[in-house]
């Protein structure tokens, strides 16, 4: 549960406090290695692991939080926060009466729907849902959200009789994570109705491949919140039921399950003991007014493949600055293969390497100001390269984007906006962190 969107903050030191951040998990049981809030907030890179930095990476149209589908073991990852959260939830007294009432309000034909029901797994070891819609053009198509297929090479959509669909041409929705498939060979006649009409405490159920299990399973809840695009639901949907539809009243899709939000930082008295500060699940509105953009598979997997190269870059980044804030005079191990992080990597344990072997060795009095002297020049040296890359990172993205911009749509446009703006915060933030590392006169030999 992404994503990712991401949420780079600190503060007494690295202090990204991007304008929007919370934690957003989005639901692709499609979590590798990456990860990206909705509110602002505030919270500390120091005190972070680089895994959980990782982690707490999101923007506005969150992005997905990838599970390895490999690990069969887990549902979803060990630390991940909205289900660490959800256990604090206190639970209704009346809990399983109130979900006997909503299964009886829905009444839903559940042998017609199961039919119509699609687990979909990836080149790239992810998982996540989908489902069979007929439209109002009178063809069938197959329903997901864009981040559990993005970026990889291949897909596989089976129904759960194990019969595997064969994809057509693709759409995209302009501005939210949804995409559907055409499919010319299918004849039904099973096959969901998109419907337009939703209220809140209208009764729901999100069916899905919870957990990226290869099982499809049913959470019951209501609309708690309606919006021109999306309405968030209170049934707790988990990674791998990014996809899944919402269904109501007669078997009518109202939404398509994308994403968890949870806020990070301690709740003010505004939100403190209600709902708004625990996780958040939101589905996207699949009608009336989606616009959808054709869109050829082959550009889809480029464009799609970097954006999540380009997360992944600023995720790797990140966690370098992390460690470098936490010990900014010590060596760091090079696990990064791009070559101007390498540099820095290596320039920078170089210098650490002499400063050590000086440390081993003592230092007299006489020459004591004169290496300080040269530590802090090291650090002004290497705070400056560090936030220089990441400037030329989102130069790079903000070109790429001008070169493109005839073929994104404004949902992908914004995904790699959102990357070039994190990378530009990055930077500023590790200017300000190295002007006040390097405005003393004594940092290592006192």
């Amino acid at each position: 549960m992404t994503t990712t969107h991401w949420r780079l903050a600190t503060s007494s030191g690295l202090k990204i406090a991007m304008s929007t951040i919370a934690a957003v998990i989005v639901l692709a049981m499609a979590i590798p290695s990456q990860a990206r809030s909705h509110r602002k907030t505030s919270t500390s890179l120091v005190d972070k692991s680089p895994e959980e930095v990782a982690e707490l990476r999101e923007n506005d149209n969150p992005s997905p939080l990838k599970v390895d589908t490999s690990e069969t073991t887990e549902a979803a990852p060990k630390n991940d926060k909205a289900s660490n959260n959800d256990k604090d939830e206190k639970p209704e007294a009346d809990g399983k009466k109130l979900l006997e009432e909503i299964k009886k309000e829905l009444n839903l034909p559940f042998d017609a729907i199961s039919k119509t029901l699609v687990t979909i797994t990836t080149s790239a070891k992810a998982a996540g849902s989908g489902f069979i819609v007929k439209d109002s053009d009178g063809k069938y198509y197959l329903y997901t959200n864009q981040h559990v297929v993005s970026g990889c090479n291949s897909f596989k959509a089976k129904t759960l009789s194990n019969r595997t669909l064969q994809p057509g041409p693709m759409q995209v929705s302009a501005s939210r994570d949804i995409i559907r498939f055409i499919l010319p060979k299918y004849n039904g006649p099973d096959a969901l109705a998109p419907s337009a009409e939703a209220a809140t405490e209208d009764p729901v159920a999100v069916l899905g491949n919870s957990g990226g299990a290869g099982v499809c399973t049913t959470l019951y809840g209501k609309v708690l919140g309606v919006g021109p695009d999306r309405i968030e639901v209170s049934a707790k949907f988990v990674p791998g039921n990014s996809g899944s539809p919402v269904v109501t009243r007669g078997g009518k899709v109202i939404g398509i399950a994308t994403y968890a939000t949870m806020k990070v930082e301690k709740a003010d008295w505004t939100t403190k003991g209600t709902r708004f500060q625990k996780v958040r699940r939101f589905a996207y509105r699949i009608a009336p007014d989606v616009k959808w953009v054709p869109m050829k598979w082959k550009l889809y997997k480029k464009l799609t493949k970097q954006i999540n190269a380009d997360k992944e870059s600023l995720d790797a980044i990140l966690a370098l600055a992390v460690k470098w804030v936490r010990a900014p005079y010590k060596p760091m191990a090079c696990e990064h293969t791009a070559m101007d992080v390498k540099s820095w990597i290596s320039a920078h344990n170089t210098a650490m390497k002499k400063l050590d072997r000086v440390l081993s060795r003592g230092i007299s009095e006489s020459k004591r100001r004169a290496w300080n002297k040269m530590a802090l020049n090291q650090s002004t040296k290497s705070y400056k390269k560090l936030s220089g890359i990441c400037k030329r990172r989102a130069a790079i993205v903000r070109a790429r984007i001008k070169s493109m911009s005839k073929c994104l749509t404004p949902f992908l446009k914004k995904k790699m906006l959102d990357n070039a703006d994190l990378f530009d915060s990055l930077a500023k933030e590790i200017e300000k962190y190295g002007k006040k590392l390097t405005s003393h006169d004594a940092v290592v030999f006192k």
